[in-house]
């Protein structure tokens, strides 16, 4: 009979509601390994840290900790609400939590959820769609888990490893550079990035107000900001064309955006050069002039998704190792 279970899912969202889970589970007799039912101190990337966390650890270290209680769970319960981004009868999972259900179905764990997943590209059966009762139900009655195949499994364990992460690039400009900011995206597509552009100002009517159009420019600045915030964002690339005859050109609003990329620790690209007036702040950000070399971008996401990949196969085998699984 099981009588251990790990809870995953939006802790920045439900962890509310998921510390009542974890008490109606241990009410019921079952041992829930992860996570302890502790205070959040803050977040950190895509996850939250926990006073029972060890707050000297890595970010990779955490992870790869909280995957080792996950493991260690006969079975894992994803509280997964439906919220605004969702249909009201399926349930929100972000990156951290896919990036898991990968990992679990690569290591064939029982996966039950609250509601049907969103946007998971993987095969669910009704029988995995419990309520916290329900499942509480199941393992008492000592009915067996749903698995699927092995060569299923491990396809779709790594399809969510590596899809739900998938890095991408915003590009940072004047709105006079737009044309050239979608030739630039097209180009990085080519090469297998995803790139982001702001939205296109040429498609606001022409008898706007100066209120509405500043209260325009406000929201897609705000929307931008919190692109470059997002933890699939990895770096931004700014355009810096020549604009009223000043070569490598930065303006004030692509100037802010540079700043909150390198205070949310983006990597930063130069389209052309380094822009005079700036180049002190620049090069402390360690900014890279690639005067227009993409490919110099193309082998940077290279890099990092190589080292993301590496660290998720070693954090996987060493917990196979510590823990015998």
């Amino acid at each position: 009979m099981y009588r251990t279970v790990a809870i995953i899912g939006s802790f920045q969202k439900y962890y509310e509601d998921i510390c009542g889970v974890i008490a109606f589970f241990r009410r019921n007799g079952f041992k829930v390994t992860s996570p302890y039912l502790s205070q959040i101190t803050h977040a950190r990337d895509a996850f939250v840290v926990f006073e029972a966390d060890d707050q000297t650890l890595s970010n990779d270290e955490i992870q790869t900790d909280t995957l080792r209680k996950i493991l260690n769970a006969d079975a894992v319960y994803v509280y997964n609400l439906p919220n605004e981004t969702t249909p009201t009868d399926m349930g929100y999972v972000g990156k951290t939590t896919c990036y898991e259900i990968g990992v679990l179905m690569a290591k064939n764990k029982p996966i039950y959820y609250l509601y049907p997943p969103y946007d998971l590209p993987v095969p669910i059966n009704n029988e995995q769609i419990l309520s916290p009762q329900d499942f509480v139900n199941k393992f008492i009655t000592g009915d067996v888990a749903f698995l699927l195949p092995k060569k299923e499994r491990v396809e779709c364990g790594s399809a969510l490893r590596v899809v739900f992460s998938k890095p991408s690039l915003l590009i940072c400009g004047s709105m006079k550079f737009y044309s050239d900011m979608k030739r630039v995206q097209n180009e990085l597509v080519a090469l297998g990035i995803d790139a982001i552009i702001p939205d296109d100002e040429a498609d606001l009517p022409e008898d706007i107000t100066p209120e509405v159009f500043s209260e325009f420019k406000r929201k897609v600045s705000q929307s931008y900001l919190k692109k470059i915030r997002n933890k699939g964002t990895i770096a931004i690339l700014v355009l810096n064309e020549e604009k009223n005859g000043i070569s490598n050109y930065i303006g004030a609003n692509t100037l802010a955006e540079t700043v909150m990329a390198f205070t949310w620790k983006r990597k930063i690209f130069i389209y052309n050069d380094i822009y005079p007036s700036l180049a002190d702040e620049l090069i402390a950000w360690e900014a890279v002039a690639i005067h227009r070399n993409l490919k110099i971008i193309k082998q940077f996401f290279e890099g990092y998704i190589s080292k993301r990949d590496s660290t998720v196969e070693s954090s996987i085998d060493t917990i196979d190792e510590d823990e015998g699984i």
